[in-house]
């Protein structure tokens, strides 16, 4: 019989604490909204207009659209966006240094940085991909010169797409400065 009452008053005092918070949320509701239409009142009545115009727009008529299982594959050709675009070289790299930096990559696949089919393997003691290595490699190429000035973000689509592996935001320029006196040492017999 006592657990009974005990779950009986868990019960309510749980129903209670739920029905305190709604209060309590209706109530900053209310006072949010009474603050805002007192601090900004011509962009508190848009939102209000572009609210009701939102809930009164016809709904748009749905149609049947064919999607392909999981058993048919799609085509590469079929998923050319623009995040996937192809960069050339000549489209990031200055006259002239192309061919020099494939001496260097060259000196990559020898020193175990790369493999034959270019390939980015160097790894950390844990079996993970050492991208700190690739992007202190890469800072070295942009401090030489190698690229033209404001490719980043094709810079790092091109050494994604052509060593197989993400780089994600270790390549940005802010995460780079303090890589920047690295590669003199990492790479010191590499000419850059």
């Amino acid at each position: 019989m006592d657990n009974f009452i005990a779950t009986v008053i868990f019960c309510g005092v749980t129903a209670l604490g739920i029905a305190l918070s709604l209060m309590i949320r209706m109530a900053l509701e209310e006072s949010l909204n009474w603050l805002l239409n007192r601090l900004f009142p011509s962009s508190f009545k848009r939102v209000e207009k572009a609210e009701e115009s939102y809930t009164t727009l016809p709904q748009a008529e749905t149609e049947s659209i064919d999607i392909p299982s999981s058993s048919q594959p799609i085509p590469d050709s079929e998923i050319k966006t623009e995040s996937t675009q192809e960069i050339e070289a000549d489209m990031i790299f200055r006259l002239k240094i192309y061919d020099k930096f494939l001496l260097l990559e060259n000196k990559l696949i020898k020193d175990k940085y790369l493999n034959e089919e270019l390939h980015w393997i160097s790894m950390h003691d844990n079996g993970k991909v050492d991208i700190k290595r690739l992007v202190i490699f890469l800072t070295g190429l942009v401090e030489n010169n190698y690229f033209m000035p404001n490719r980043d973000p094709k810079i790092k689509t091109f050494f994604e797409s052509r060593y197989h592996v993400t780089i994600g935001q270790n390549f940005e320029k802010k995460r780079r400065e303090s890589l920047m006196s690295e590669y003199k040492v990492v790479f010191y017999d590499y000419p850059f």
